[in-house]
């Protein structure tokens, strides 16, 4: 997809790893393959030469005796052969290419046998629809992009809540990113099929695509209502493994499930709050960092607070946080983490009252920004903060953050408040 002469966005599927192999695309990619160098097209030159000379009776005799997909020879055999037609190795490959990057996960999901028929239903309504009110006397349908778009329709549904991975080109420099399927999806694929046929291109059959992708959300919708394996969970695998973790008490073994649970879906932060929530657990027991907790930390935390920080979900990163003791050294697991996120978490905590989370989260800030233009105003919400330090829990945490202070402006903040205070001069 091309915004302009300098950017590109090119989807690379949802970033999870699929639990077998996709045998039904596979076959579908194969089929394509083999009846494009099998089958003949259309003789071009004779088809512009009837169209030059207004022949119409002509181009649909001949259609018919071809079994070509036109306007008057709509029927099971001619909306068969287009599916597995395509006019060109260009256009094959375009359509190749997508019913594998979102066929897969497709398949994968719904299971081969509903695959199939949102397949098949699409092309046939898809191609069926678009020749009998769209297409023109001497014009013929060729190609499987109505099936395509019936599976995107589906993908669409189905994977609504998850991210796509997407390679971001801009000038000589390129990088993969993560956009939700719900915003990114639509702008890609449905804004742009609906552009086109508000611009009348009358060589890609939009009409088609617009059907197909009906059916498939039909169809995605229908599926959903049914599924047994919700959101964060794409594959009932996931969903089994989970169910294990009922009778596991060795964290061994519930990081050993966890993770291979992750290995197939990395967004699954039900399964990474799960094992973020037991590894405090662990070092909440005894307080001591031992390798397994500092490699599950290292691995967990700051992905699982990302992910929701860029959300703007602060409730669930309060509900890990409060979780952790005031002993763990949070800034040496949150080193990715911006400014912003810092501040906007820190202020979310302090509207709350939690005075002591508060200070913990900006002294993450200081540790890790100490010469940012936000230092100074953050230092005074600081002071402030210490004013309105009362409850027991804050005070055990405030002793905490000044046993451990790393060197920052805010720990000396934090001493000299310990000091007035010892004075009486506070």
């Amino acid at each position: 997809m091309l915004p302009n002469k300098r950017t590109m966005l090119l989807p690379l599927g949802l970033g999870v790893k699929i639990p077998k192999l996709p045998l039904i695309t596979l076959y579908l990619v194969i089929l394509n393959i083999f009846f494009f160098y099998q089958s003949q097209g259309p003789n071009m030159a004779y088809v512009e030469r009837m169209t030059k000379m207004k022949k119409e009776k002509h181009l649909t005799s001949y259609y018919k005796e071809e079994g070509f997909l036109s306007k008057s020879n709509i029927n099971l055999t001619s909306l068969t052969k287009a599916q597995f037609s395509h006019g060109s190795l260009a256009h094959l490959g375009g359509n190749l290419i997508a019913l594998i990057g979102f066929g897969i996960y497709v398949e994968t999901k719904i299971g081969p046998l509903l695959y199939l028929l949102i397949y098949f239903l699409g092309g046939y309504l898809g191609l069926g629809s678009s020749s009998y009110f769209f297409l023109k006397n001497d014009a013929i349908l060729l190609g499987s992009s109505a099936n395509i778009f019936s599976i995107m329709g589906t993908f669409f549904v189905v994977f609504f809540r998850h991210y796509m991975k997407f390679l971001l080109f801009y000038v000589f420099l390129w990088k993969k990113i993560l956009l939700p399927v719900k915003y990114s999806f639509p702008f890609f694929f449905i804004l742009l099929e609906v552009t086109n046929q508000l611009l009348g291109n009358h060589h890609v059959a939009n009409d088609a695509h617009l059907a197909g992708m009906i059916v498939g959300i039909i169809f995605g919708v229908l599926f959903l209502i049914f599924d047994p394996v919700r959101w964060p969970f794409i594959y009932p695998i996931e969903k089994e493994k989970f169910d294990e973790l009922a009778g596991k008490t060795r964290f061994d073994e519930v990081k050993e499930i966890c993770e291979e649970i992750l290995h197939f879906n990395p967004m699954n932060y039900k399964v990474r709050f799960y094992l973020l929530t037991k590894t405090i657990e662990r070092y909440n027991k005894n307080c001591i960092l031992d390798e397994k907790i500092d490699k599950s930390f290292r691995s967990h935390l700051e992905r699982y607070l990302g992910k929701f920080l860029k959300d703007q979900r602060y409730d669930l990163c309060q509900k890990i946080l409060k979780r952790i003791s005031f002993n763990l050294p949070l800034e040496a697991y949150l080193k990715g983490v911006s400014q912003k996120e810092l501040i906007s978490l820190g202020d979310y905590l302090l509207d709350r009252k939690k005075y002591s989370e508060s200070l913990r989260v900006y002294a993450i800030f200081f540790h890790h920004f100490p010469k940012s233009k936000n230092v100074k105003n953050l230092l005074k919400t600081c002071d402030s903060i210490l004013d309105h330090i009362k409850s027991e829990e804050d005070w055990k945490n405030l002793k905490i953050l000044r046993e451990m202070g790393n060197g920052n402006i805010l720990s000396y903040r934090i001493n000299k408040f310990f000091d007035m205070k010892r004075n009486g001069d506070y």
